[in-house]
């Protein structure tokens, strides 16, 4: 038994630390870091396996002191660990979790075994038995055994990592010399080399002559130290998708080997090259593993194939078959920097009862398309179509600009991880290429009582674009801005509105929405309240799990859902009700699924129904976002309310939340609520004016403000006393961690003693840009100024897009 480097105690320890200050800066550590702070996964929460070999004096076990004090060491497998600590096996556990060198600095649980029970007691080498369930989420090897060589462990392995989807990392030998048959033939693990390309080489030569090792490489100067610097960038990776719940799929290690080859840098490496047939390179592998690469492509987020964009950044977890096909685009006058990679697992069976595997593997193929506006496959412009290994790479330094079409294929129903990270380059010409503007979220119908403000808001893009609203066809003086407010609506205010974007490249008017206002009523309507059914039924629905209770559960976290484009739900009360309100909330995902027509009915029977209003052309701006619908007046009164609707999809149908409101009279007089524009602003912090404060408050979801904290707070001041009745918060365009998650609203008349108003927790955003309303429960006093003490999700940085007040 040896280890995989040679050198006395004295410089292994020196190496342990001197390397490790710059190895943070070299796979890209540190930047993300500096952006992420105390957001970004510590391995808090991840148990990991570190198998060692055994030093001259039969010890195998790191040491837990220094960086590693306070790291929680068990021993399942070996239950009686060698009476001394091994230099190797302390600087492994340095790399990979000392709390101020690496990237894991606070591991949860460390597992530690030595080789030989790992394969005896764990494996379960030779006794033709399943091997024991992995109960970690990632495992480490940094030795060599090739003296105590074994098919049946080999397989082993393998199969473990598929079965028990644990990430596996294991290294190479130092020096030039053949790929060594432990570990280095396996198929499933992550093979580790290192950048000085001083490590094992010429391909395998077990279980698959001829594939490529390593997967990729790490920056210190054995591949000992590499592996664990690998393993930790893994748990990062591994961290996030444990925490995230729609990152949950990314934990499976073809998954995690796809974001850490994926995200591996070449600019290192002059000589770095592939071809179809031999998709990594023979020294390097996929490359220098960067972290920063890959936890951008995680956080991206699981995309789906079929015919829509996805993001320059992101993975699937997917199988094989015709639908996996992957398209996005590189914008007008911009390069990409490509790089992709797809993973899938060699599967092993025991036909008999002595666990005597048989071994296969798919033959996926990976190809790159250029594709057209109707999401068709067009020419090929690169391909990876390896015959041996599991693993298909395509890297392209600079993608002109156009659709492309990233292509699965291969026998249908084999499980892959895949994942690809785009990086935008400038314009290719010193003249920026403005792109004529399209409108991606269209202005929707408002429906107003006068003296109501009402709002029309678009989302466009293209470059230096200019905006003019108009009513009825003629424009409106000052209308000039990406949404335009009416403070205080009359009967005269009715009408048509729409927009019109320019810019050098062309123009586009936007579809028309309706502005219906109705008469005030005589007495005013102090207050809307849910109205609660007894009862309800629908047409169909996809079990209790999307029934139509959740319809009424007050959660967008469910929804109900009907195989039926033309369907109803209807609603039962104790006692005959009038509704002068009532919402719907959109489901979680495929806004096809979305009502675009309806018409609400009410009975006191069960048997006549009498039409109240009907409408038509509806849509949601966003998943989960709740439209209020006000009657012209409110109905009359019915035990029972029906919607008859059809779905936009012309199949299925869902929703997530109905609601019934009624309103009542009270004897004050009426009060009008209008938009209240600030006489000065100020912020505890801002990034320069391109994210400065003042983007606030510029009616612009283009434009945000950023603070570098998650503690932090805005301040506004009014020329005189204003009395509040809500405020309006809306997210900037990424890094939804970046959202404010709970916050304080105070009002001052000095600046000095601050009244509490309200307080807010556990707040999110479902969408980029998305506005969301927070009505007081009581109109506010009159304050010359309101401020907002806010701490951020992510508790690193803080960002919004717009923030405005509404009161009298």
């Amino acid at each position: 038994m040896k280890y995989r480097t040679i050198l006395s105690i004295l410089v292994a320890l020196t190496l342990s630390f001197a390397v490790h200050a710059t190895v943070q800066d070299e796979i890209g550590y540190t930047e993300l870091k500096q952006e992420f702070g105390a957001a970004l996964p510590d391995g808090s929460n991840l148990s990991v396996l570190q198998v060692e070999g055994f030093d001259s004096s039969g010890n195998w076990r790191p040491s837990a002191s220094g960086g590693l004090a306070y790291l929680k060491m068990i021993y399942p497998i070996d239950p009686s660990p060698s009476s001394g600590c091994a230099t190797h096996a302390t600087a492994v556990t340095n790399y990979l979790a000392n709390s101020s060198t690496s990237l894991l600095p606070k591991l949860q649980e460390l597992q530690v075994a030595s080789y030989s029970r790992y394969q005896s007691l764990s494996l379960r080498t030779g006794n033709f038995v399943s091997p024991n369930p992995a109960n970690w989420d990632l495992e480490t090897h940094s030795y060599s055994c090739e003296t105590i060589y074994s098919q049946n462990a080999l397989q082993l392995l393998d199969y473990r990592i598929n079965r028990d989807r644990v990430t596996v990392c294991v290294s190479l030998n130092n020096g030039t010399a053949a790929v060594p048959a432990m570990w280095g033939n396996n198929y499933n693990a992550i093979t580790v080399g290192t950048a000085t390309g001083k490590h094992s080489r010429g391909g395998t030569t077990l279980e698959g002559v001829g594939r490529t090792k390593p997967d990729l490489v790490g920056t210190a100067t054995y591949t000992s130290y590499t592996t664990p610097i690998v393993a930790s960038a893994a748990g990062i990776l591994i961290g996030e998708a444990k925490r995230t719940i729609s990152l949950a799929a990314a934990k499976d290690p073809r998954t995690i080997k796809a974001l850490l080859m994926a995200g591996a840098t070449k600019e290192e490496f002059a000589t770095w090259s592939q071809t179809a047939a031999q998709p990594l390179d023979a020294i390097y592998g996929a490359g220098q593993v960067n972290i920063n690469n890959s936890y951008r492509m995680l956080i991206a987020g699981k995309q789906s194939p079929g015919a829509s964009l996805c993001l320059l950044k992101g993975w699937d977890l997917g199988q094989s078959g015709n639908s996996a096909v992957y398209y996005f685009d590189v914008p007008v006058g911009q390069t990409l920097k490509f790089s992709t990679v797809l993973t899938w697992h060699r599967e092993l069976c025991q036909p008999g009862d002595f666990w005597s595997f048989t071994s296969s593997l798919a033959d996926l193929n990976l190809r790159l398309h250029n594709s057209n506006s109707s999401f068709a496959l067009g020419t090929v412009v690169a391909e990876s179509t390896s015959a041996l290994d599991n693993v298909e790479h395509i890297y392209r330094p600079t993608l002109p600009a156009g659709r492309y079409a990233l292509e699965v294929s291969g026998p249908a129903g084999t499980t892959f991880g895949i994942a690809w990270n785009g990086i935008l380059s400038g314009s290719v010409t010193t003249t920026p290429t403005v792109v004529v503007p399209a409108i991606t979220a269209q202005p929707l119908a408002v429906s107003v009582t006068a003296g109501q403000s009402a709002k029309f808001s678009i989302i466009a893009t293209g470059g230096g674009l200019t905006y003019q609203w108009s009513k009825d066809n003629t424009v409106i003086s000052g209308a000039t801005a990406a949404s335009y407010t009416i403070s205080a609506t009359t009967a005269a205010s009715a009408g048509s509105y729409s927009v019109a974007v320019s810019n050098t490249a062309g123009n586009i008017t936007s579809a028309a929405a309706t502005l219906t206002v109705a008469a005030a009523p005589a007495a005013p309507l102090s207050a809307t309240s849910d109205l609660k059914p007894v009862a309800f039924t629908a047409r169909g629905d996809n079990g209790t799990k999307e029934g139509v209770a959740m319809l009424f559960d007050g959660l967008t976290s469910t929804k109900w859902l009907d195989f039926s484009a033309t369907t109803w739900v209807q609603a039962s009360f104790a006692t005959p009700v009038a509704v002068s309100t009532y919402s719907l909330t959109s489901a979680n995902d495929y806004p096809e699924r979305d009502p675009a027509s309806w018409t609400l009915s009410g009975s006191n029977d069960g048997a006549s129904w009498t039409v109240i209003e009907s409408r038509s052309a509806q849509s949601w701006s966003a998943r989960k976002l709740t439209r209020d619908f006000v009657l012209t007046q409110p109905s009359a009164a019915y035990l029972l309310y029906r919607i008859d609707m059809t779905a936009k999809s012309g199949a299925i149908t869902q929703l997530s939340e109905l609601k019934f409101k009624t309103t009542t009279a009270a004897a004050a007089a009426p009060v009008t609520t209008t938009e209240l524009t600030p006489s000065s602003i100020s912020a505890r912090g801002e990034n320069g004016t391109k994210e400065g404060i003042a983007n606030l408050f510029d009616h612009s979801t283009a434009t945000k403000w950023l603070d570098f904290s998650g503690t932090t707070w805005v301040q506004v001041a009014f020329a005189v006393p204003h009395a509040l009745d809500a405020y309006s918060i809306t997210s900037a365009n990424d890094y939804p961690e970046r959202d404010p998650a709970s916050w304080t609203l105070s009002g001052s008349n000095d600046g000095t003693t601050w009244t509490v108003i309200e307080k807010q927790s556990a707040q999110s955003w479902s969408a980029r840009k998305l506005t969301r309303d927070f009505v007081l429960t009581q109109t506010s006093a009159a304050y010359l100024q309101y401020r907002i003490e806010m701490t951020a999700k992510s508790g690193v940085i803080t960002q919004l897009s717009e923030l405005e007040f509404s009161g009298r």
